[in-house]
C-alpha cells in the first residue's frame, strides 16, 4: 500500500555503471517539493547480483533500475504491471508494505512518449538504433504511439533480428538496416550510450528530421553529424525526467496514472535540476 506522507522512506537507483546517474538529483528535487522525508541513493549492482542486493537491503521501499538489470529486475518481481509484462523488463520496483510483494513496472515506455509527443509529430517510420532493453522499450512505445514501421539498426546481427521479431509481434512493420552502411532517416531513437556518429553513419532526411538521444551526460550534444546536417536533437534528459515522474507516482500513490500533488511544480523543480543554466526545449506551445 502507498506510504503516508510523514513516513521516512529509502529509495535508490541500481545499475552498473551508476556513478553518472542523475536520478538522485531529480528524485530529491521532487521529494523536496512534495515535502517528503525520503532519501534516494545510488547503488552499484553488477549483473546477476540484484537478488542478493534486495535481500541485503530489506529497508528499501523501491528502486529505479537501469542497465544491465532490467530483465533481472522483472524476473525477481512478484507482480508486474502490463508494460513490464509486455516487455519482460522492469525499470521500477516497489515493495508493498503489507506482504512485501515486489511490484514491477516499465516507465521507460511512458517517459519516452512524454519526451516525444509534445515536441514532434508522429512519423510513419522510425529508426531504432541499438538492440538492448531500452531499444525494446522504444519499440513498445512506438507501437503505442501508432507508428507504422520500425527499422532496426544494431551491431549484433542476432540481437537485431530478435528485436525486429519483437517489433513485428507488436504489430509493427519491420525492416533491418545493415550496420556500417550509411542510413538516412526522418526520425531516430538512439538507445546507444554515446552519439551514433561515433558508431555508424546516420543522416537526417525529410522536412523535419529528429533524433531522441536516450543517453545523456557528456555525450548528449556530440551528435555532430546529425546536427551539422540540420537534424533536430531531442535531449534524453526529458525521457529521464518523465519516466522518473511515473516512478514517483508509483512510490507515493501506488499507481502510475495517478498524478502527484502539485505535479506541475514537481516537474518544474526536476527540470531546473536537470537543465541548470540551460534553456531546454519544453515542446510545442
Amino acid at each position: 500500500m502507498p506510504p503516508t506522507v510523514a513516513e521516512r522512506r529509502e529509495y535508490g537507483v541500481v545499475g552498473d555503471p551508476i556513478a553518472h546517474s542523475l536520478s538522485p538529483a531529480i528524485h530529491q528535487a521532487a521529494y523536496r517539493v512534495l515535502d517528503l522525508p525520503w532519501e534516494y541513493h545510488r547503488f552499484r549492482v553488477p549483473q546477476g547480483e540484484l537478488s542478493r542486493f534486495l535481500a541485503q537491503h530489506p529497508g528499501l521501499s523501491g528502486l529505479s533500475v537501469t542497465m544491465p538489470l532490467k530483465a533481472e529486475a522483472f524476473s525477481l518481481s512478484t507482480e508486474a504491471l502490463p508494460r513490464a509484462q509486455e516487455t519482460g523488463l522492469a525499470n521500477t520496483l516497489v515493495r508493498d508494505d503489507t506482504d512485501r510483494a515486489i511490484r514491477a513496472d516499465n516507465t521507460d515506455i511512458l517517459g519516452m512518449l512524454d519526451a516525444l509527443t509534445p515536441r514532434v509529430k508522429r512519423p510513419d517510420q522510425v529508426l531504432v538504433v541499438g538492440s538492448g532493453a531500452t531499444a525494446l522499450s522504444a519499440v513498445h512505445a512506438l507501437a503505442r504511439w501508432g507508428v507504422g514501421t520500425v527499422t532496426v539498426l544494431a551491431r549484433r546481427q542476432e540481437a537485431t533480428r530478435a528485436l525486429a521479431q519483437r517489433a513485428a509481434a507488436c504489430g509493427l512493420s519491420t525492416q533491418i538496416a545493415p550496420w556500417g552502411d550509411a542510413v538516412t532517416a526522418e526520425a531516430v531513437i538512439n538507445t546507444l550510450p554515446g552519439p551514433v556518429s561515433s558508431a555508424t553513419d546516420i543522416r537526417p532526411d525529410g522536412e523535419a528530421p529528429w533524433m531522441l538521444a536516450v543517453g545523456y551526460g557528456a555525450n548528449v550534444h556530440r551528435h555532430d553529424t546529425w546536427n551539422a546536417a540540420g537534424g533536430r536533437l531531442i535531449d534524453g534528459r526529458w525521457m529521464l525526467l518523465y519516466q522518473a515522474v511515473y516512478q514517483i507516482r508509483l512510490f507515493l500513490e501506488g499507481a502510475p496514472d495517478r498524478p502527484l500533488p502539485d505535479e506541475g511544480r514537481v516537474i518544474a523543480a526536476m527540470t531546473a535540476v536537470l537543465f541548470e543554466g540551460e534553456h531546454p526545449d519544453v515542446g510545442r506551445s
